[in-house]
């Protein structure tokens, strides 16, 4: 399986869409975000997993990440506690993104 290794997108849209479709042209079936991810509180915040997650969908690939220290960490842990996770245990923050 082939990995792309990311980090330090910090809510960047246009960052993230690119790595996707660095992905999908590469023929990388995984993406492994290291931390600030761009996991933000409102509008914004989801506006930003939405846009990826549809990228995600379309391009059959995935987003795994882990938090870095300029996460929303409330909103992290609400989707820990409340969120369905993978077989791995991993949380899923939309169908095609977890939270390792």
């Amino acid at each position: 399986m082939k990995l792309l290794i990311a980090g330090d997108w910090h809510g960047n849209t246009n960052v993230a869409l690119a790595a996707v479709k660095k992905a999908e042209e590469e023929k990388i079936e995984l993406i492994v975000q290291l931390g600030d991810f761009g996991i933000w509180p409102g509008y914004s915040g989801m506006s930003y997993l939405d846009d990826i997650n549809f990228a995600l969908q379309k391009s059959n690939r995935r987003i795994l990440f882990v938090g870095g220290n300029h996460e929303d960490y409330d909103l992290i842990e609400s989707w820990e506690k409340l969120n369905p996770r993978s077989t791995n245990g991993h949380v899923y923050v939309r169908s095609n993104i977890l939270y390792i």
